[in-house]
């Protein structure tokens, strides 16, 4: 049985998508001092020149740059055009709240580690056709660099289940998946100042994108190659 707690936000952080900060155009970006001065920094949040209209692609990099600026204003809730650790870390701590609740079948206000693992089951089951190592290899081949190991379900409640009593509770959800969180901002801070701008996050959305298409196209590729062998 693993045990050792110090993996919890690594194990845990294999349950949601993985993210690093990459560069991306200048184009989609708000710089400093550009458009209205409505949050320091250059964190405009309207504008021409930013949405992209009327160049190939705009309309689409304009709504992708508007679902930025929601979630961006989202977690600013002081409105000063950054977001700190405090306000980042907001967010994954009512998302624990909805997962323990789906996850915990039967109310008893804990998850046990049968309720974990047909949890995990259901996500298996949604692609049942797709080869989850095939898929890994290809997107580490286009990427030029290895992926983090991804635990099993069993090692994973294992590491959740903090005072290792065969059960994770709310609490113990919500750290692991602060953990987590702490370890994307830090990422996304790219200039680790201990704040998160406007820009920063366009960044590591834009890398998330770019990774999420990946491994989507890994996978129909994968699915179009097995249906022409008859599989």
């Amino acid at each position: 049985m693993f045990s050792t707690k110090s993996q919890a936000p690594l194990v845990f952080a294999m349950i949601v998508t993985f993210t690093t900060a990459t560069a991306v155009s200048s184009a989609v970006l708000a710089r400093p001092g550009e458009g209205p001065s409505g949050h320091p920094g250059g964190a405009s949040h309207q504008g021409p020149g930013l949405m992209g209209r009327g160049q190939p692609g705009g309309e689409e990099r304009g709504n992708r740059r508007l679902r930025i600026n929601h979630l961006f204003d989202s977690m600013d809730t002081n409105d000063d055009g950054l977001v700190t650790l405090d306000e980042f870390l907001a967010k994954p701590a009512e998302k624990a709240a909805k997962l323990f609740d789906r996850i915990d079948t039967d109310d008893d206000r804990l998850i046990s580690e049968a309720e974990f693992l047909a949890a995990a089951e259901l996500r298996r089951e949604r692609h049942p056709d797709v080869d989850r190592d095939a898929v890994r290899t290809c997107v580490e081949e286009q990427l030029g660099e290895a992926l983090p190991e991804r635990p099993d379900p069993e090692t994973r409640f294992d590491a959740i289940d903090a005072n290792d009593d065969g059960f994770i509770d709310l609490e113990e959800l919500t750290a692991a998946k602060t953990e987590v969180a702490a370890g994307k901002f830090a990422v996304v801070d790219a200039d680790s100042d201990g704040a998160i701008t406007l820009e920063e996050l366009a960044v590591s959305m834009q890398d998330q994108r770019e990774r999420r298409e990946l491994a989507r196209t890994c996978v129909e590729e994968q699915l179009e190659e097995a249906s022409l062998l008859g599989e």
